[in-house]
């Protein structure tokens, strides 16, 4: 095979890891907005719990104080009206809890609306650079032989982690560390035979094409 084929394979190779790059950015900016997400709905969850709770409160209150519209004797009266103090304290500190939370998600609110923008605008410079990226990626694989064209198409299909390609490092695979023989390593490195892995199947690219 043709040296300058593995450098166009090469070329694949190193834009493939942009693709990657890329490809990150917009899994870390979909992972930050669903944390942003996970955080509002808990926040949502907490402040409807606080408005049972408050409802809860506001109708034993109203029951303690329709004990109070009845003759009761002294020390029943002591109780209920202790009872109502008690209820009033735990409904001013739910309310204030319930306000602080509300003015939080307003806060929030805001943010999210400014950090979705923000995600949309860095996500849509990705998938630019992405789309980019493959066009590059598709000129120089429509400017192979057929036989490469053949064996990179069916090494893609398989969706390998890190790509397609690997090279021979120390006398193993770099990505699967499998040994391989003193014949393939002369086939790739010197006779520039194009072969794949036998344990992984990644292109094997020679040493002339990585360390030039």
């Amino acid at each position: 095979m043709n040296l300058e084929v593995f450098f166009q394979l090469k070329e694949i190779y190193s834009i493939e890891k942009l693709v990657d790059e890329q490809t990150k950015i917009i899994n870390e900016e979909n992972l930050r907005l669903l944390r942003l997400k996970e955080q509002r709905d808990k926040r949502i969850t907490h402040n409807d719990s606080l408005g049972e709770k408050l409802s809860l409160l506001q109708k034993r209150l109203n029951e303690v104080e329709e004990k109070l519209k009845q003759r009761l004797n002294p020390e029943v009266l002591d109780q209920v009206e202790a009872q109502g103090l008690t209820l009033l304290e735990e409904i001013e500190k739910v309310e204030l809890e319930k306000t602080d939370t509300q003015t939080f998600l307003q806060g929030l609110a805001q943010s999210f609306k400014e950090i979705q923008s923000e995600v949309s605008q860095t996500q849509d410079q990705a998938q630019q650079q992405i789309d980019s990226y493959k066009q590059r990626i598709n000129l120089l694989t429509d400017g192979l032989p057929v036989e490469a064209q053949s064996l990179l198409s069916k090494v893609q299909r398989r969706s390998l982690a890190h790509g397609p390609f690997s090279f021979i490092q120390a006398g193993r695979c770099h990505f699967c560390h499998m040994s391989v023989s003193k014949q393939d390593e002369s086939d790739i490195d010197t006779k520039l035979a194009l072969k794949t892995c036998k344990s992984c199947g990644r292109i094997m690219l020679p040493y002339k094409v990585i360390y030039g």
